[in-house]
């Protein structure tokens, strides 16, 4: 999997990433700034795949032996994520999840809904780009 960088800047009230809590599996283990996608009801989990809703930014690591069935996500800021092999971005692209802990450009699936955030910047395929979330 692709390793989540830590937040550039976090918006929002006092600058904290806006969070939002979610329901998620108590058996989960979720690190740190893992993209999150959505399911019904207000359910997240790490990213795993195209095409999926996008919920935030893991905050906090969720580990299986803690047993808890909720965490939070930072839904506005500025984060470094990975572009997939399917191709790069220029700045003001949005992007879309493309699997774990990445993102790639996709109309259809921008047309969707499904949008991560806007690049910040020019960036090739499988290279860090910045992207504003603002969920």
């Amino acid at each position: 999997m692709v390793e989540a960088k830590d937040p550039i800047e976090l918006h929002g009230n006092n600058s904290a990433g806006e969070v939002i809590s979610y329901t998620v599996s108590s058996s989960a283990d979720i690190p740190v700034n893992t993209l999150l996608q959505m399911t019904d009801p207000r359910t997240a989990s790490a990213s795993s795949a195209a095409g999926e809703i996008f919920a935030g930014v893991a905050s906090m690591e969720k580990t299986s032996a803690d047993d808890s069935e909720t965490m939070s996500a930072y839904t506005k800021g500025v984060f470094p994520l990975y572009l997939s092999d399917v191709g790069g971005c220029v700045i003001g692209d949005q992007l879309v999840l493309a699997g774990a802990n990445m993102v790639k450009v996709d109309n259809t699936e921008i047309q969707e809904g499904k949008i991560v955030g806007t690049a910040f910047a020019d960036g090739a395929a499988e290279t860090y780009v910045s992207c504003r979330i603002n969920k």
